[in-house]
């Protein structure tokens, strides 16, 4: 029974020991007293420590070399007088030395077998002020009255006006004294000092004296001799300092645990907490006393396993505190951290789980997440050196960006093809608005944004998947890494490389190429229509028309364009650009467009010149045409005005009307507003007296305004009249 008994107290020894060991690594590594493995019993033995102790008392006498203004503080003892003083003091120094001998053999004495390693405070003086005493005496300057007589005013409380040096008056500032002002070359009296030359003086109001302004009045001014105490002190009294010098000696049958606990109790105060005292011997002297504590210290020493490493531990005291603090940091962290760098060197398959099991460490974690050195030593004193720091923090951040670059290279791959396809379409799509520089522009433009929208994913997954608190704290540093910035310029750069080659590429096939070309040449045959609606031309046959070829596709192509089918029917109404006259084509191309806004009353016109060519023996063809003509928005316009003339002088509608009287003033109208076409038709009727009686000069000149803006024929007329 007995011997199940010891073997359960040696296994909860035991058990002990492995929970206290992991309880002191936990706060450091990732490992816990479950992980610790036990290799073979514990091992038992202790310390002797030597602790000396050397004091030495100095009794001195602090005795200030100057007086005091004003009397003594309270609580000091007086004296008759500074030489009393000095000799009262020197006679209690005497009896302090004499007495301190008896005292520190008393305290050596008291309690023989007791740690103790300093003599208490105020043993040989319990008085905070350890007796002081003084003398005071009256002040000499004042006599004991705090005020001494003012100089500046001799005592009188006044002194003499310095502006007018007591006359009471002063020289007349605006005559300077003379009396009178010149003016115009002749004098007149100041009226300022009614030519007295003098003025009462303002500063003393004509008395002469001024108030003194050393004692501002009241004759006296305050003693700084003595601050206006009157009184005059100095004090003194014994000083008591205690010099301290502190020996260890560690003996240890192993040298590196003697040399490892007098590494730790550099406190010589907290020996008694860990130590069992042996012996205790004090030798004395008249003013110094030596203390000799011969201490015994528990040391337990175990040998375990961690991460498959067999490990010697050695606790110290009761608490059984580890002191391999370097043999923890160089094997239980460097083995994390040297697992880390191989991963990182390596294929980086396990860095993921290499970097987990580092940063599981609570102080790798602090230092991987740069706190401060002096507060990782503040924090953890002793555990690691700023060598070890440096070079955690440096692997955690190679590692951080590795795993970021495998996380990201799949999206970029992603970006880089993106930024390809979406500058291929922009030459597609977007030509000729586009070009080469501009498509790949909005390609690496659209490449980026995806990838920063990647990018911060990749950064939020990483920090997830470290499964540590405050993980994007370890993200930070990515922000100034130069490889990360290096490899990002380095992928905006491809990125623009592919982007022009897959533009250039696109834009050089043949179906690219031709779409460009039609794109091309729609933009073109766009504006264009535009300048042809727009245009200030006031003779639709003057304006300038778009190709005749291409004018036809895009009228004929669906869905069409309603401007293209209104232009081309003027060109074969009018038969410009050498395309033949077809009304009946212009017509049906004119179908649907009155209604349109823009071209209403262009569409009317055009109506009114299809029915001359179709319809003009139709005298209500003609009138209809007529009409519409007169009710447009701007009947006045050249062009509608034109028309109209020529549909009232057909003979048609010039017999019903009953003659052409009213289509000449029509034509004289246009004629008359600039319309060339109509001018050339009005110089032809003067030149032959058709309808009018003939007008050479008339003619010469209608014949000459057109033949200036380009109507065809018009020069030969011109050249017929004479």
């Amino acid at each position: 029974m007995s011997s199940v008994r010891g073997q359960g107290q040696e296994t909860g020894r035991r058990r002990r020991i492995a929970e206290v060991i992991g309880a002191q690594l936990e706060p450091i590594t990732r490992f816990k007293g479950s992980d610790l493995k036990e290799l073979a019993p514990d091992h038992d033995s202790s310390a002797e420590l030597i602790a000396t102790t050397r004091q030495r008392v100095d009794l001195d006498i602090e005795c200030a070399s100057a007086s005091h203004s004003g009397r003594l503080p309270t609580g000091i003892a007086m004296c008759p007088n500074v030489a009393a003083m000095d000799a009262e003091l020197q006679l209690r120094l005497a009896t302090a030395e004499s007495g301190a001998a008896a005292q520190i053999q008393q305290w050596a004495t008291e309690e023989p077998g007791r740690y103790r390693r300093l003599l208490p405070g105020g043993m040989l003086f319990s008085d905070p002020m350890n007796g002081a005493i003084g003398a005071e005496w009256p002040c000499t300057t004042c006599a004991q009255r705090g005020r001494l007589g003012c100089k500046g005013c001799t005592g009188s409380g006044a002194q003499t006006c310095p502006d007018c040096q007591g006359r009471r008056h002063g020289a007349c500032r605006q005559c300077r004294g003379l009396g009178r002002l010149a003016c115009n070359q002749d004098w007149l009296n100041c009226t300022a000092c009614a030519g007295r030359g003098e003025q009462d003086c303002t500063r003393c109001a004509t008395s002469g004296c001024i108030v003194c302004p050393d004692c501002t009045g009241q004759q006296e001014v305050d003693c700084l001799d003595c601050a206006t105490t009157g009184w005059h002190h100095q004090w003194g009294r014994l000083r008591e300092r205690l010099e301290i010098e502190d020996l260890l000696e560690v003996h240890h049958p192993d040298p590196a645990i003697a040399e490892a606990i007098a590494a730790r109790f550099t406190d010589m105060p907290t020996l008694d907490m860990f130590c069992t005292l042996e012996q205790v011997r004090y030798t004395t002297a008249p003013l110094a006393v030596q203390a000799i504590h011969r201490l015994k210290l528990p040391v337990r020493q175990a040998r375990l396993q961690v991460a498959g490493q067999p490990m010697h531990f050695t606790a110290l005291g009761p608490a059984l505190e580890i002191i391999d603090h370097q043999q923890i940091a160089s094997v239980l962290l460097a083995h994390d951290l040297a697992t880390l760098e191989k991963n990182a060197a390596g294929s980086g398959r396990h860095l993921g789980e290499a970097l987990q099991r580092f940063l599981q460490s609570p102080l790798n974690r602090e230092i991987a997440a740069r706190t401060p050195p002096a507060e990782i030593a503040r924090l953890h004193p002793g555990m690691v050196d700023e060598t070890y720091q440096t070079r955690a923090r440096q692997s955690a951040q190679r590692a951080v960006e590795r795993l970021w670059l495998q996380r990201v290279w799949r999206p970029r791959l992603f970006c880089l093809v993106g930024v390809g396809v979406v500058a291929a379409l922009a030459v597609v799509l977007g030509s000729p608005r586009l070009g080469l520089v501009s498509a790949a522009t909005l390609a690496v433009g659209t490449g980026t944004v995806a990838w920063l929208i990647a990018d911060w994913q990749a950064r939020q997954g990483l920090a997830q998947s470290l499964q540590i608190p405050q993980g994007d704290r370890l993200l930070r540093p990515l922000r100034q890494s130069d490889t990360v910035r290096h490899w990002q310029l380095k992928s905006l750069a491809v990125a623009v490389l592919v982007a022009l080659a897959s533009a250039g590429g696109m834009a050089r096939l043949p179906l690219v190429r031709q779409h460009a070309e039609q794109a091309q040449a729609a933009s073109v045959l766009s504006e264009q229509l535009g300048a042809w609606l727009v245009s200030e031309g006031k003779d639709y046959r003057l304006r300038h028309y778009p190709a005749a070829a291409a004018l036809a596709q895009a009228a004929e192509q669906t869905p069409t364009d309603p401007r293209a089918r209104l232009i081309r029917a003027w060109q074969l109404l009018l038969g410009t650009d050498s395309v033949a006259p077809d009304p009946r084509a212009a017509e049906r191309l004119l179908d649907g467009l009155d209604a349109h806004p823009q071209l209403g009353s262009a569409t009317v016109i055009a109506r009114a010149r299809a029915t001359l060519w179709l319809r003009s023996r139709s005298v209500t063809a003609l009138q209809t045409a007529a009409t519409a003509l007169e009710m447009l928005a701007d009947p006045q316009q050249p062009e509608a005005l034109f028309t109209l003339a020529l549909v009232q002088l057909t003979p048609t509608f010039a017999a019903r009307a009953g003659g052409p009287q009213q289509g000449l003033v029509t034509l004289q109208q246009a004629a008359d507003l600039g319309h060339a076409s109509a001018c050339f038709e009005l110089g032809r009727r003067l030149a032959s007296g058709t309808g009018l009686r003939r007008d050479l000069v008339g003619a010469r000149r209608y014949l000459g305004y057109a033949e200036a803006k380009g109507v065809p024929g018009a020069a030969q007329a011109a050249a017929a009249i004479h």
